[in-house]
């Protein structure tokens, strides 16, 4: 089946560039532990925003130079046993229903209720494995506030069991890392699944909604292929498939790893980036059928042995840790994640060798295609995490020594934000105090430094295999 999508207005193909130049590699962020998604970005009447996302979601601000500013949470992980519990990704594209009505989509990652007591990320040698699915969320005022709605794509119901075996048998469960492609009155989805003749191998499949439908749940087709029998040796390949529990078709020459997806008007094609530790290769749609795909360029060469997810890993103490790579995304000159042109940037996430997953740069590349690199401003960095102030009160008298409740007056960024209860727990030995999740906030372990009489300056991230950052003491109190 031939799946041409030419937005309406673009030129025709000018081929293959004789030319692909790769500018210097620029940081955009970092270190912060929240770059595990795609990076994305949209755009309404006050300018361009972006956003990644972790065990919660963070929004942008995005300055002409590419700076991010403003950080705020638009979504967390969802309650024990949810299909979000361990995650929440969204990806790179937005449908605007109305200038206030926007639709898009995230991955969610649920922990395996038969390993562990049903918890996430657990470490080293006791991984929690999770089961993947594609999850709408929805704005009604242009991205200040989401909301979630169902899941949309699941894995087929023949290989959605779960399972605890070792990778890669127990990703067979798994449907993620999915992309949004919009063109005329539908929505598709890119993601990687693997298939029932794939032999445990992810691979990249697409779906599509209308967009009457607002891609609510029920209203996904997978792209199938059925296999070949006597009767019909040559069947035709259509969305036909429910996107909840129905099989899926690979699409060809686009790797299961690849990520962002745009239209790109000098090559009249769809590209496509993956960042690895391979390198970064560019592939291309073949003329307006994107599914089929052909390599277009590496851009980067390889970057040597990959960083072993689930290690052990202690900052500044495991020197030879190595390099890990990931997340590419294609944003257009002027920040589009829909559209490019002859100049480009690729984004990715990049863990400098020697450095914990809790210490993850966003950086950029330009690309430019059949012309110069351009000359243009570094970006300002910022770790880009959300910093919260918390005021204590004094000790509960009905508690132990070390361990007490205290309500808490929380600003955000700077601006008042909640009253909450927290209970949290002295360590003598450390001297650190641990509190227990601010479920109005983020989820994870919230570490604070000092003890809990007094103020403190803190950062809210993943625990297990990302630890929290370093927190930074406001004020030391006295007992």
């Amino acid at each position: 089946m031939a799946l041409s999508l030419t937005p309406a207005g673009d030129p025709a193909a000018a081929g293959t560039p004789t030319r692909i130049v790769t500018g210097p590699q620029q940081t955009v962020l970092g270190p912060s532990g929240n770059i595990d998604s795609l990076y994305a970005t949209v755009r309404d009447s006050k300018g361009l925003h972006a956003y990644m996302s972790n065990a919660q979601t963070i929004w942008y601000d995005q300055l002409p130079d590419g700076t991010l500013t403003h950080p705020r949470v638009i979504l967390r992980v969802g309650a024990k046993g949810s299909p979000d519990q361990c995650g929440v990704h969204p990806v790179g594209a937005v449908y605007k229903a109305t200038a206030t009505h926007w639709v898009t989509f995230y991955h969610g990652e649920q922990a395996n209720p038969h390993q562990y007591g049903g918890n996430c990320y657990l470490g080293p040698g006791k991984r929690n494995y999770t089961r993947w699915s594609i999850i709408q969320m929805q704005t009604f005022d242009a991205g200040r506030t989401w909301h979630k709605g169902g899941r949309v794509i699941t894995q087929d119901s023949e290989l959605s069991s779960w399972n605890t075996n070792p990778p890669p048998a127990s990703n067979r469960d798994d449907v993620g890392s999915p992309r949004l492609v919009i063109h005329g009155d539908h929505l598709y989805l890119f993601y990687r699944a693997m298939n029932r003749q794939s032999r445990n191998v992810w691979q990249m499949s697409v779906a599509r909604a209308t967009m009457a439908s607002l891609g609510k749940p029920g209203a996904w087709k997978k792209y199938f292929a059925p296999q070949p029998t006597l009767l019909n040796p040559h069947p035709k390949a259509s969305f036909s498939q429910p996107g909840l529990g129905g099989q899926q078709s690979a699409i060809q020459g686009l790797p299961a790893t690849a990520r962002g997806i745009s239209w790109n008007s000098y090559l009249g094609s769809y590209i496509s980036v993956r960042a690895s530790q391979d390198g970064i290769r560019l592939y291309r749609s073949e003329g307006t059928d994107f599914t089929r795909w052909k390599p277009l360029k590496q851009i980067v060469p390889s970057y040597g042995t990959a960083s072993p997810f689930g290690k052990a890993c202690i900052p500044e103490k495991t020197p030879s840790f190595p390099v890990a790579v990931g997340y590419g995304a294609t944003i257009g000159w002027t920040g589009s994640s829909t559209a490019t042109g002859r100049r480009f940037w690729v984004y990715y996430m990049i863990k400098p060798k020697g450095k914990c997953f809790s210490e993850r740069y966003l950086v950029r590349r330009q690309v430019a295609l059949d012309e110069n690199l351009a000359t243009y401003p570094k970006p300002r960095v910022s770790t880009g995490d959300v910093t919260y102030k918390v005021s204590f009160s004094a000790p509960h008298k009905k508690v132990s020594r070390h361990r007490w409740t205290v309500k808490s007056k929380l600003t955000r960024n700077g601006k008042p934000w909640s009253h909450r209860k927290v209970t949290v727990q002295a360590n003598r030995r450390s001297r650190w105090v641990v509190a227990d999740q601010l479920r109005s906030s983020a989820r994870g372990v919230v570490t604070l430094r000092g003890k809990a009489k007094g103020r403190y300056r803190f950062h809210v991230a993943k625990s297990g295999d990302y630890p929290a950052a370093t927190s930074r003491k406001f004020k030391t109190p006295r007992r």
